[in-house]
Parts: structure tokens; C-alpha cells; sequence
């Protein structure tokens, strides 16, 4: 494809190409900022000339998992790379790369799997030129010192420098005091470098994208929109966007909770699923054909109880509705806990007497920042969302969740709270995405 890089992305281009060159010492890029920045295809677009400069050279694209660099990152490769039949793809589990024949240079992609690999061994022996950790926020810090380890450990004839890059979004992680901090105040020295992006960078947004991004809730919009580092602080809470107000509902106080929400049997029911020793939880959910509307009718919170109690109180409570079933992703993996070593949702299949497409389900669980974004832009924005009244634990975990330094769920401080929140954030990434166009 023809590339036309923006200012910002021209400027990463060069200071690298300076870098190459011995004009600089730079080393270590940061390039962070607004969604749809452009950061991700700059910094690809520099994988490739890398490549086309070194033979032989390795590079390693790095985010969370496998699920994400298959959703993300390698589709906008492909989308760079086109139809150049320079480059060939290796797709095999393990090893995930792309070669640029010319030279025998490779691009890897690779998980950091920090829930499968909590010490990073894998990363011991890694031999690579470079890397790309992007969106380095939903990283480790120490999956940053094993690139400044491993970098420049792969070596060939015509040594390229040990490159790292990055993109992240706004953060209080880590990223924040080590670079963005500094960077304002002026202290951020070679051989680090960062550059800021906005969204107003990329020309290629269109308006249809500007609009649903209206639909987010301020403090979001502030963040991933406008670039702002400056975060909500009221406890931090997981939900900031619950606001007292009366209006169209027979609750007086929050907007979104009302009283007396019935199920409507002209549509399917949405069972949303958590699955926890204890408690084991479900919230039931409904919703318009054209999303217009949205009720979250009931709660299901269970304790010394089990898969198989849970939905049967469930059906009879609901006999005779139409079913399409959401919910935790790991519920498809095997389990001690079930009877005869099968999944969750297998035992849920039979119980509820339904076929494989009445299974809504992501292929992972979705990351809690998106969710976050997502809740609070429904809470914030959407005309007609409600939550009835007596989901008082469903209630409770919006009011009072929090999100730790790390920027996941606070659970140690009440083992038996978050569940339903879990259940409510499962079904608003499955069935509500489209509010905010799959940011």
C-alpha cells in the first residue's frame, strides 16, 4: 500500500533514521497518547524498514496475549504489508512471524502471557534485535527490563541498534512517572524519546468515528480522545459515571436505577454468567432489537451452591423464554468443579436446552480497562439503560468496586463482591460494543 506518514509519525521516522545513522543516541521510543493516534501503524511502518536495512534481523511485536496480537496488532501488519508477496507468513502456535524474503528478516509476534508465565522465563533466552511492546500499559514493568536485556542479543553481520518501541494510552501505570512525568517536565533525556499523539493526528478518522465517540462518558473522552492524563480520583472506582438524578424512572436518586423491570417474552432472554466457587453468579439481561433500550432485569447470587442449582432456579423462574447465553470465557474450560470433568457451558447447554448459536461468547475475557470505558459510556450516554432495583449486589459492586494500581479489579477486599459486576461487564462487551464502535 502507499504510506503517508502524519507530522508526529514522520518525526519518529527520523529520529530513528538519525539513530541508524549515529546522529543520536536514541534507543528507546515512546510514542503514547490518544486512541487512533496513528502510533501502531507508524511503528510498523519502521519494523519494515528495519527489516529492509538489516539482513537477517529479528524483531518482536509483544502485547498481553495471543488473542489480542491476532485482533489487533497483526491485522493492521497485514493491512501495511498488503499484497506484497515480498513478505511471507509463518502461522503456527509458537512461533507467529512474518518474513521479508529479500533479506530473511522476521517480525515476531508473541504474548507476554503474564498469567501463564508470572516470572517471564520465556523471555530468558530470547534472542532478538528489537521490539515493539505496544499498548505497554496492559504490560508488565518487568516485561520492559527483559526487553532492555534481551535487545540487540540476536546478532548478524550488520547490526542494527537495540530499538524498543512502544505505544500506550493515558495510564497511571508505571509508563506515566517513568516517561510521560519526566517528559513534562522537561527530564526525559537520550535515550529515551517521546512523542505525543492525538487523535486530531490521524486525517483519516472519519466523522462516523467522531460521533460514536460523543456516546463516551467525559472522563473517558478527556483520556482517549483529547489525550489528557488527568484521571478521574473519586476512590477509584471502576464506575465514575453513576450520577444522581431524577428522571422517567419511579426510583428517585441514581438515573439508571428504576424499580419494577419485567421481561419482555417477544424477546430473548440474555443470562450473563461468572463462574465462582463461591458465589456462583448470573445476571439476566434484555435488550432491543436495535439496542434502543436496555434492562437489566435480575441477579442470581448463589452461595454453597453450584452450576447445576443456579440454573435451575433460573429456568423455572423464566419457563419458556428464548435463550442466548453470555458470559466468563474460562467457563469453556474444563473444571474439577463440574461432574465428569466437562466445561460449564456444557452443563449449561443441557440444562437450557440450546443449540451451539445461542452461545454468544468472546474468545477471551475482555481487558478491564475496555470494559471500564464501555460501562461508563452506557451509564453516562445511552438514552435508555436501566437496572432494576433489586439487583442490589449488581448495585452495590457499581457504587463501590475499585480498580488497584495495576488497573484491574480490586478483589482483596471482599472476596465475595466484583462477581456480578463481572457478569454485567461480560454482557455489555458481548451485545454493546457498537455504542462506542469497537474502540
Amino acid at each position: 500500500m502507499e504510506i503517508e506518514l502524519s507530522l508526529k509519525q514522520s518525526e519518529l521516522f527520523n529520529k530513528v533514521l538519525e539513530a541508524i545513522l549515529k546522529k543520536n543516541e536514541l534507543r528507546y521510543f515512546f510514542y503514547g497518547g490518544a486512541i487512533r493516534g496513528g502510533k501502531t501503524f507508524g511503528i510498523i511502518v519502521i519494523l519494515k524498514m528495519l527489516c529492509a536495512m538489516f539482513p537477517k534481523s529479528k524483531w518482536h511485536v509483544i502485547r498481553k496475549d495471543m488473542t489480542v496480537l491476532l485482533a489487533t496488532t497483526i491485522p493492521s501488519f497485514e493491512k501495511i504489508i498488503g499484497e506484497d508477496r515480498r513478505w511471507k507468513w509463518t502461522r503456527s502456535a509458537g512461533n507467529y512471524h512474518v518474513t521479508y524474503l529479500p533479506t530473511n528478516s522476521k517480525v515476531y509476534f508473541k504474548p507476554e502471557s503474564l498469567n501463564s508465565d508470572p516470572e517471564l522465563n520465556d523471555f530468558l533466552g530470547l534472542e532478538t534485535n528489537g521490539f515493539f511492546l505496544e499498548q505497554i500499559e496492559e504490560l508488565s514493568e518487568n516485561l520492559w527490563k527483559r526487553a532492555i536485556e534481551r535487545g540487540g542479543s540476536w546478532y548478524v553481520e550488520k547490526m542494527p541498534p537495540a530499538f524498543i518501541f512502544s505505544s500506550f494510552n493515558p495510564t497511571n501505570k508505571w509508563v506515566k512517572s517513568a516517561i510521560y512525568d519526566k517528559w513534562v517536565d522537561g527530564k526525559l533525556n537520550s535515550p529515551f524519546y517521546y512523542i505525543q499523539a492525538l487523535t486530531s493526528d490521524n486525517k483519516y478518522v472519519t466523522d462516523d468515528q467522531w460521533a460514536a465517540w460523543d456516546n463516551m462518558d467525559e472522563a473517558s473522552y478527556r483520556n482517549l480522545i483529547e489525550g489528557s492524563w488527568e484521571f478521574e480520583q473519586a476512590g477509584n472506582t471502576f464506575i465514575y459515571s453513576l450520577r444522581e438524578k431524577n428522571y422517567v424512572n419511579k426510583n428517585p436518586g441514581y438515573s439508571h436505577i428504576t424499580d419494577g423491570l419485567f421481561a419482555d417474552s417477544s424477546l430473548p432472554l440474555i443470562p450473563s454468567f461468572d463462574f465462582n466457587v463461591e458465589p456462583i453468579t448470573c445476571l439476566i439481561n434484555q435488550h432491543a432489537k436495535d439496542l434502543s433500550w436496555v434492562s437489566i432485569i435480575q441477579e442470581y447470587r448463589l452461595m454453597n451452591s453450584d452450576i447445576f442449582e443456579l440454573c435451575d432456579r433460573i429456568i423455572n423462574d423464566y419457563n419458556g423464554a428464548f435463550w442466548l447465553i453470555t458470559g466468563d470465557a474460562s467457563g469453556r474450560n474444563r473444571t474439577a468443579i463440574t461432574k465428569g470433568n466437562k466445561n460449564y457451558y456444557h452443563f449449561i447447554k443441557q440444562k437450557f436446552k440450546v443449540k451451539d448459536n445461542q452461545f454468544k461468547l468472546p474468545g477471551a475475557n475482555p481487558s478491564i480497562a475496555n470494559t471500564r470505558v464501555l460501562c461508563n459510556s452506557l451509564l453516562a450516554k445511552h438514552p435508555a439503560y436501566l437496572i432494576n432495583s433489586t439487583c442490589n449486589h449488581l448495585i452495590n459492586d457499581i457504587r463501590s468496586v475499585t480498580i488497584d494500581d495495576n488497573g484491574e479489579i480490586d478483589k482483596k477486599k471482599d472476596a465475595h463482591k466484583t462477581h456480578l459486576l463481572d457478569c454485567w461487564r461480560y454482557y455489555n462487551w458481548q451485545f454493546h460494543q457498537s455504542f462506542l464502535k469497537k474502540i
